[in-house]
């Protein structure tokens, strides 16, 4: 056996049993991480960046959709899509559901794990004959290291101008809380091509503690953030801040 003195080094043969079994282990999750790049990019060649069937001015009804997972249970999972009266921010229609989820969470593929309830909450609408003209969701769109936050994947999936609108910060391609420090808000988020991937804003006077909005899909940055502005009376736009609401209790039941 190699030895060296304090140091444990396991034989050639074992080291290369452990790799094998690594390689084995991870394997599938390889595998589905490559698949969901390739639906991603599929998607992405659909994704229109301008105001397509949404206008502030006859703006009428408003979504948002959130989903929360349990904090036990990594496969159960409530979401909840709210429908509010613009620009009057009352909810005139609300849909909660529990659901299986059977993917894993991974870093940068929420929307894998997201998209299915969303659609599912979103598909309800047909059955009430609500016309929303856009929904907010809790999560990022553009603003991604692929360009595919949630908002955006399930924006193309259902066909509907959507907004992100995130709680955090994502840090990447040099945005960070030390970037952003000293810059007065409202701040773009620029990528490292200088592309606008998002807004850091305060969208009411009673905090100073900013939310990051970022297009979904057939929404301009200049929209959403107008959208996301005229939607706040807290610090989280209320069709957001509604859904999450009830999901967090529903979850909680």
């Amino acid at each position: 056996m190699d030895k060296v003195v304090g140091v444990f080094r396991f034989p050639p043969l074992c080291s290369a049993l452990l790799c094998c079994f690594s390689l084995l282990r991870f394997a599938p999750l390889c595998l589905k991480m490559h698949a969901w790049m390739q639906k991603e990019a599929q998607l992405l060649s659909g994704y229109i960046d301008h105001d397509d069937g949404v206008d502030v001015h006859t703006l009428r009804h408003v979504g948002g959709l959130d989903v929360s997972f349990d904090a036990t249970d990594p496969t159960r999972a409530v979401g909840t899509l709210v429908v509010l009266a613009f620009p009057e921010l009352k909810v005139v229609y609300e849909v909660t559901k529990t659901f299986t989820v059977s993917e894993p969470y991974i870093p940068g593929f929420l929307a894998m794990r997201e998209a299915g309830p969303m659609l599912a909450l979103f598909s309800e609408l047909h059955h009430v004959g609500l016309d929303v003209q856009v929904v907010l969701v809790d999560g990022n769109g553009i603003y991604h290291p692929r360009r595919c936050g949630s908002a955006t994947y399930f924006g193309i999936m259902a066909n509907v101008p959507t907004i992100g609108v995130s709680k955090t910060l994502f840090q990447m391609e040099g945005i960070s809380h030390a970037s952003l420090r000293g810059h007065p808000l409202p701040c773009v988020l620029k990528g490292h091509n200088g592309q606008e991937l998002g807004v850091a804003l305060c969208a009411c006077p009673h905090t100073s503690n900013p939310i990051f909005v970022s297009q979904g899909h057939r929404v301009s940055l200049s929209t959403a953030v107008d959208i996301v502005q005229k939607c706040c009376l807290f610090r989280i736009p209320e069709p957001i801040r509604q859904a999450d609401l009830r999901s967090r209790a529903a979850l909680q039941a």
